[in-house]
């Protein structure tokens, strides 16, 4: 058997191989593999819309492209070295009233050594608009659609949405104005858009405004925050806030918001401490718990006074082993996160955004019990939405429930996941709030 390899050894060097005085030369190696699959007729086909056919080439030595037939069409490469390279046949959309062709040649040495021949028919009527449907909030505003059709298109906006306006066309996109809706229901305006020598073929968008509802109140808990540090429920439940004093405390007036912020400083993300944040104790509020039990929002206006890191922070939460709470992710990026325990198991919903240092952000976390979802909006915008099931667990330390500001509960009873900066709102509202409503609350304070 050993000899038999030995042999079969061989006889691979000599194919490969060629012997020139005491050293040995590689045959050169040249090959080129289609991208895509040819078509019936064995042609390679780019869409009308346009596109590229793309050919791999891998070679030891020096090469060449060129491409012949009918005009419309590119070479990204006319001389390519050793290795691999992607050599790519492109086209704009072909709008004439014939397919085209043209023969992609590849040589070494002057030679020809493969040969490929591309198709590509003529477009066909179309207009695509993106996105397909907008929504907005209420202000005035200006947005934007981007438009891909086949040739000169054209759009009309339906009668009775006179507060919808173009501000400005060109062949690629459109703009559109939207005046405030200052009345008391959401308005619809569809959108058409068609192409000029076919207004048959067109395509139709759905732009929905909502109307500016006023701010809702906090009728579970409003934290608000004095000269003194102290702090207080504004809400008609009347929660007692304590103030689990330390040196590191302080409040300071934020003009921006005309209100007090609560000042957290401790210097590190600890855990199991007995002060340095804000007790809101719920545990013999059974009233309290009920209206959680069946949906709530939490808000939280907040400024950190530390660099990200990887380290979980919870500036409002009442967690352990269950509960809900905006924190900051415990992992690279320390993104602003909204979590709830529902069904059994976490719901973690990651908004993206990590929080800079000395930057406010206005948080917002939904659970909507009766339409099974949970969601996380920042600075009005919703970066985040899960499907829910189930019924809400709550905390436990030591049977005792509270919501935190500046820390989160833990096993003990004291503080832990520790928030540096500022608070300026903590609040919970006794219903998952709507969008209208998410937006006017960050209207009042960006």
């Amino acid at each position: 058997m050993k000899k038999i390899c030995l042999i079969l050894l061989a006889a691979a060097l000599a194919s490969s191989c060629v012997q020139k005085g005491t050293n040995l030369e590689r045959v050169p190696i040249f090959k080129v593999v289609p991208e895509g699959m040819a078509n019936a007729e064995g042609k390679y086909e780019i869409e009308g819309r346009g596109g590229s056919a793309v050919f791999r080439v891998m070679s030891t030595g020096l090469w060449s492209a060129s491409i012949s037939g009918d005009e419309g069409f590119s070479l990204s490469d006319k001389d390519g070295s050793s290795g691999r390279t992607d050599l790519s046949v492109s086209a704009q959309g072909n709008t004439g009233s014939s397919a085209r062709s043209t023969r992609l040649s590849i040589l070494v040495d002057g030679e020809v050594k493969e040969t490929f021949d591309i198709v590509q028919p003529i477009v066909l009527p179309y207009v695509e608009v993106t996105p397909a449907e907008v929504s907005l909030m209420g202000e005035e505003e200006e947005f934007t659609l981007a438009v891909d059709a086949a040739m000169e298109w054209s759009c009309s906006i339906d009668k009775g949405s006179e507060w919808l306006s173009i501000v400005s066309q060109s062949t690629t996109e459109i703009t559109f104005k939207a005046l405030e809706n200052g009345g008391s229901e959401n308005r619809i305006a569809e959108v058409g858009f068609y192409l000029n020598e076919m207004p048959l073929i067109g395509k139709n968008v759905i732009i929905t405004q909502n109307f500016l509802a006023p701010a809702p109140k906090a009728d579970l808990l409003d934290v608000v925050f004095t000269l003194s540090g102290d702090a207080s429920d504004a809400s008609a439940m009347k929660i007692p806030v304590e103030k689990r004093s330390n040196p590191s405390m302080g409040a300071e007036f934020i003009e921006k918001y005309n209100r007090y912020a609560a000042v957290f400083n401790p210097g590190d993300i600890l855990s199991g401490q007995a002060d340095g944040y804000y007790v809101a104790d719920y545990t013999t509020n059974e009233e309290f718990k009920s209206k959680i039990a069946d949906g709530y929002t939490l808000e939280v206006l907040f400024c950190r006074s530390d660099e990200p890191g990887t380290k979980q922070i919870k500036p409002f939460s009442s967690t352990q082993a269950g509960g809900t709470g905006i924190c900051f992710r415990a992992k690279e990026g320390n993104e602003i996160n909204f979590e709830t325990h529902v069904g059994g198991s976490w719901v973690e919903l990651y908004s993206g955004i990590t929080p800079q240092k000395d930057v406010w952000y206005h948080a917002i976390g939904v659970w909507d019990k009766t339409g099974a979802v949970a969601k996380l909006y920042v600075d009005g915008k919703l970066t985040t939405s899960k499907t829910t099931t189930g019924d809400f667990k709550f905390m436990t330390t030591n049977e005792k429930y509270w919501f935190g500001i500046g820390a989160d509960p833990n096993t003990s009873d004291q503080g832990e996941a520790t928030f540096s900066g500022k608070v300026a709102i903590a609040r919970l509202y006794d219903k998952p709030l709507s969008d209208s409503e998410i937006f006017s609350l960050w209207r009042e304070v960006r």
